[in-house]
Order: structure tokens, then C-alpha cells, then sequence
């Protein structure tokens, strides 16, 4: 272990991290259980009413067997979990990325009209409006 010669040679126990506190409503949902059911579980760990919803379908569609239930079956389990969530988490990739794009555009356009765009700044604004590159 690296220590500086500062440093005692005994190790102090960092204890227990606090909660992170959401900045929804207190009495959503407890912050120590996640019921992945539930779609206020999914609403204070930041995804939208849309996606909490589906998410939460989607785990009661398709739950956690129980730890006596085969292995083989367990794992068919959640390849079925993983294929009905493909479609939903493409759409958040899709989304983000959509979001991405915007906000670098923006922020080059706003550079071009302070007057502070460099050239390959400009050469990605003309790329993008002439062949539709992102």
C-alpha cells in the first residue's frame, strides 16, 4: 500500500458512505430499496415517467426467478429481460446521442457568432449541413 511518510502505518476504516440524496419528493421511495418493479424506483434514479414506466413493465413481465430454480432456466430469464429492454434502450442511446449532437452544434454556432470558431470548428458546421455528418 502507497503511504505518505506523513501517514500513520494504521489503517482507519472509511465507515459507511452516505445516501445520496435525490432531489425528488422524500417519500418516493425509500433510498436503501430498489424494487425494480416499481416505477418510482426508476423516477429517483433519473430516467423519465416514459422510461420508468416501461422499465418497471418490463421487470414485472419478466422477474428474477428464485436462486432454488434451475441455472439454465435463470439465465433464460434474463436473456428474455434483455431482449424485451433492447428496444427501450436503444431509444435512450438514440435520444442521448440526439441531445449530444445538438448541444455541440449549438455551442459551435453560438462560437461562429461571437466570432471565436476556429476553422475546424467551421469545417465540422459545413460537414455537417453539406454531407449530414454528425
Amino acid at each position: 500500500m502507497l503511504m505518505l511518510q506523513s501517514q500513520t502505518a494504521e489503517i482507519v476504516s472509511a465507515g459507511a458512505f452516505p445516501a445520496v440524496r435525490s432531489p425528488r419528493a422524500r417519500g418516493a421511495v425509500e433510498l436503501d430499496h430498489f424494487d425494480s418493479t416499481d416505477m418510482r424506483c426508476w423516477l429517483t434514479r433519473g430516467r423519465s415517467v416514459e422510461q420508468a414506466a416501461e422499465l418497471a413493465r418490463i421487470w414485472r413481465s419478466y422477474p428474477d426467478l428464485p436462486p432454488t430454480a434451475p441455472l439454465v432456466d435463470r439465465m433464460a430469464r434474463g436473456r428474455e429481460r434483455i431482449a424485451a429492454m433492447k428496444p427501450l434502450n436503444d431509444a435512450i442511446a438514440a435520444k442521448t446521442e440526439a441531445e449530444r449532437q445538438n448541444r455541440n452544434f449549438a455551442f459551435m454556432a453560438s462560437r461562429a457568432q461571437d466570432g471565436t470558431i476556429t476553422d475546424s470548428e467551421i469545417a465540422i458546421l459545413r460537414g455537417r449541413d453539406l454531407h449530414g455528418y454528425d
